[in-house]
């Protein structure tokens, strides 16, 4: 194996770990989850949104290595399931809960800067600016100001 073949190679190792960390990074930034709702919520961004479905797994708990319990949902009745290698058995049936009511959305608090007291607007005066410093400090007409202050330059309009 030359040394332009172990470039290649490398190279090729290189863009499939790219692409696999690649994709692992989208599915932790986005959401994507296998159970529909990451996935799900992203595909309909897309148009490709899933049908209304009448059977729903709403929880499934392991109770051990070869059984487990599901909850399924279907229309309004949830069925409790014991599924195992001994093959299914419904425990119970019973009207799923009602979908809890909406109610009006709270008021919420104001929000850290709408606390803060507005400052008034600052006007600029065009012209001579009103002596700040009084004649005690041996400035007259404003002219401590006026060195710090810059004026507007004005182009002639071509």
């Amino acid at each position: 194996m030359d040394a332009w073949q172990l470039l290649r190679t490398l190279g090729a190792l290189s863009v499939v770990l790219g692409a696999l960390w690649g994709g692992l990074w989208a599915v932790r930034r986005f959401d994507l989850t296998v159970d529909g709702k990451g996935l799900g919520r992203w595909l309909e961004k897309f148009g490709n949104a899933a049908p209304d479905r009448r059977l729903k797994v709403v929880e499934r708990l392991a109770i051990d290595q070869r059984r487990s319990v599901v909850l399924l949902r279907r229309d309004d009745t949830e069925f409790s399931l014991m599924i195992g290698p001994e093959g299914v058995v419904v425990l119970d049936t019973a009207r799923a809960p009602a979908a809890p009511a909406l109610s009006a959305p709270k008021e919420e608090e104001a929000t850290f800067a709408s606390r803060i007291p507005a400052l008034p607007e600052v006007w600029f005066a065009q012209g001579d600016i009103p002596d700040p410093a009084p004649s005690r400090f041996g400035l007259k007409g404003g002219a401590a100001l006026h060195r710090f202050v810059r004026k507007p330059e004005i182009t002639p309009d071509v």
